[in-house]
């Protein structure tokens, strides 16, 4: 049996994450696997065969046709697939990506089936028109959480099933690769550029920062969880130049195999990057800074503690100084998020599991 994951890996560790995991799942249950990334060579360092997508390519576009009608099962996802906050016209954006793939599976004549995807709010009535086209051409369509449910089934009148986002297993498959070396106390903080009042946030993760450093052994280490120039680096490097050099560090590195066991040995982790939460649940805690209904979404379901970034238009950022001062007492229990860990088994990926 052959599969083919069609998403956006390639620039973001979530989603590499998110294509890691079910490319081995796939793979041990002895299915021949690709899996379509924006960033060749990105994947291939894991053992996964990738195929590259650059939709604007009327080339590629074809090669992906050709793997497409070659191929026995067809997974499109993960992410917020469904959302025009980032812009959506035709087959532009995040929505227009999902558009145009499911679009070309019906006329190739192949069901799809979703990954565990995000359903945002919509803010267009011509991108709740377009949404209920696309979730109907979508042969089975799993969302990650409920808010994702119930925003689909209003959309299309579909009702989709449940999963947990398929990177909540990406311990099982990366635990033997997986590099590790001896470090220093530290935190990991991972943060996102978009839709942010530069002056107001900074201000406060600086001030943060220095109770941090002032008050504990711990060092920094500011993580890029997407890895190009434009996304958080940008910030990361406003913030670092208000703090002492030898204490933190700006880890940009595309390697997950780093990145994984990085995030979860971390004496604690404050966060606006979903994967960067989900990577690191049970394993250290974890404060959010939540931007998005996705994180929202995540730390309600899952007990994490939390500041909405968008519920005032200036947040007040004392529950993230009341978390740092139960960290250094070691008064944070992570047992409520070990149970929910453990809820989450094998069969939530029942979806990759074929006979």
């Amino acid at each position: 049996m052959k599969a083919l994951v069609i998403g956006l890996a390639g620039h973001n560790l979530g989603d590499d994450a998110i294509a890691f995991t079910v490319f081995n799942k796939l793979k041990s249950e002895g299915v021949e696997v690709k899996v379509t990334t924006v960033n060749p060579g990105r994947l291939e360092k894991y053992g996964i065969n990738e195929v590259y997508l650059n939709r604007k390519s009327v080339a590629s576009l074809c090669k992906l046709s050709i793997e497409i009608l070659k191929t026995d099962l067809i997974f499109v996802g993960g992410g917020s697939l469904i959302q025009d906050k980032l812009g959506f016209k035709g087959f532009k954006g995040v929505m227009g990506f999902l558009n145009q793939i499911t679009l070309m599976c019906k006329v190739l004549g192949k069901n799809v089936i979703s990954l565990p995807i995000g359903v945002d709010k919509l803010f267009a009535s011509e991108s709740e028109k377009s949404a209920n086209k696309i979730i109907k051409r979508i042969s089975q369509l799993n969302v990650r959480d409920q808010l994702s449910y119930d925003n689909a089934f209003r959309y299309s009148g579909i009702e989709a099933k449940i999963y947990p986002d398929p990177a909540f297993f990406i311990d099982k498959y990366i635990c033997n690769n997986k590099e590790t070396s001896s470090q220093k106390p530290y935190c990991v903080i991972s943060l996102v550029k978009e839709n942010l009042d530069e002056d107001l946030f900074i201000s406060e993760i600086i001030d943060y920062c220095k109770r941090v450093i002032e008050e504990s052994d711990l060092y920094i280490k500011f993580v890029c969880m997407d890895t190009r120039a434009t996304d958080e680096l940008i910030i990361y490097n406003k913030i670092v130049n208000h703090l002492p050099p030898e204490r933190v560090e700006i880890i940009r590195n595309d390697n997950l195999l780093l990145i994984v066991p990085l995030i979860q040995e971390a004496n604690h982790i404050l966060a606006m990057r979903l994967h960067a939460l989900i990577i690191g649940f049970s394993h250290a805690p974890m404060y959010c800074l939540s931007r998005t209904t996705k994180t929202l979404a995540l730390c309600k379901e899952y007990s994490i503690p939390y500041l909405d970034l968008d519920d005032s238009d200036k947040p007040n950022f004392d529950g993230m100084h009341r978390f740092f001062e139960k960290t250094i007492k070691n008064e944070y229990s992570l047992e409520e998020h070990y149970n929910k860990k453990k809820s989450i088994n094998e069969n939530s990926l029942e979806y990759l599991s074929f006979d």
